[in-house]
């Protein structure tokens, strides 16, 4: 891959890798270390197909680079490290808007961020990607080397575990 695609690809979806590798992780410092892991990857791949969604493509190496480093820490007998949950940056109350109803809103999206970074991995990656990289299930398949019948079944569980966690909202 040449320079000049490079830094095309990293313009075009970086945030959108890096995000999600924010979400893996739950933590900004190896989302970092995996978002450049997965960038150099890549490269050394040289098999980006940018006709298809590279994005994509990329969020599967950062996946299958988090799946490995968990594994080699497991095989090495290191308990895996809760990572601290990620701080919520502060935003500025819009003007004239209702302090107290943003507050609460602002609570109920971390209350619910919480309650899927508590997931297992086996859920949280495939609702992730599901809902917040809003990728078909037969994408998800293909990346995470799954039948199509189980990424439709891990989202329904995680629904199923997540509405036991919040049902004091709803």
């Amino acid at each position: 891959m040449d320079r000049l695609r490079l830094e095309q690809t990293i313009k075009e979806y970086g945030d959108g890798v890096y995000s999600f590798c924010v979400y893996l992780t739950k933590n900004r410092t190896e989302a970092d270390d995996l978002y450049q892991d997965a960038l150099l990857k890549a490269i050394e791949l040289d098999e980006i197909d940018f006709y298809r969604n590279p994005k994509n493509y990329l969020i599967g190496i950062a996946i299958n680079l988090w799946r490995n480093k968990l594994r080699k820490l497991c095989i090495l007998g290191k308990k895996v490290v809760n990572f601290t949950a990620r701080q919520e940056e502060i935003t500025s109350l819009s003007a004239g808007g209702n302090p107290q109803a943003e507050a609460e809103k602002n609570e109920v999206k971390a209350r619910v961020r919480a309650a899927v970074n508590s997931l297992p991995d086996r859920y949280r990656i495939p609702v992730l990607m599901y809902y917040n990289r809003d990728m078909s299930v037969g994408r998800i398949s293909e990346i995470l080397n799954i039948p199509q019948g189980t990424v439709k079944s891990r989202p329904h569980k995680a629904r199923m575990l997540l509405g036991k966690q919040l049902e004091d909202l709803v």
